[in-house]
């Protein structure tokens, strides 16, 4: 599994076609598939804390 934690800005995450607007404080759950693509919509930067485990 791997887990991963908004700390500042936005990301736009491309997921099973469908797109999530990750804001800050948000966290995402991913059990295998890792997401399709990220963006970030905006000028200022977003920072993301990502944890990978077995």
């Amino acid at each position: 599994a791997e887990l991963g934690y908004l700390m500042e800005g936005e990301l736009l995450v491309e997921f099973r076609e469908r797109k999530f607007l990750m804001e800050r404080g948000d966290s995402i759950r991913l059990l295998e598939e890792l997401p399709r693509g990220w963006e970030n919509p905006k000028e200022t930067p977003a920072r993301l804390i990502w944890i990978m485990g077995k």
